[in-house]
């Protein structure tokens, strides 16, 4: 099983990774502030158990982590840029029933 990384438009267009593994029923990790999806789920194994355990296991980058964009305008960074950012995920991706989980937000 490989992680297979792919990009998609954030809100105000910023260009997001997402890292995807496995297959089943799909479950969206969101790492923590100042780290990334290879940091929290990908590095020590946690995304590998959970595609093992019929998962499609989708971890996105958020905004100025890891692999995404890194925007220098202030107004890039609205007070709810992060559930943006996650409903445009979900929206591009055209989820209605999946799993959610989270590290330290």
């Amino acid at each position: 099983m490989s992680i297979r990384t792919t990009f998609f438009s954030g809100h105000g267009g910023a260009r997001l990774a997402l890292h995807r593994l496995g297959e089943g029923r799909p479950l969206v990790l969101l790492h923590g502030l100042f780290s990334s999806a290879e940091m929290n789920w990908i590095r020590f194994g946690h995304a590998a158990c959970l595609a093992e355990a019929v998962f499609e296991v989708l971890m996105p980058d958020l905004r100025a982590h890891g692999q995404s964009d890194k925007p220098h305008d202030p107004a890039a960074y609205p007070a709810d840029v992060l559930a943006l950012d996650a409903a445009a995920l979900i929206a591009e991706l055209g989820l209605s029933d999946y799993d959610l989980g989270g590290f330290s937000l």
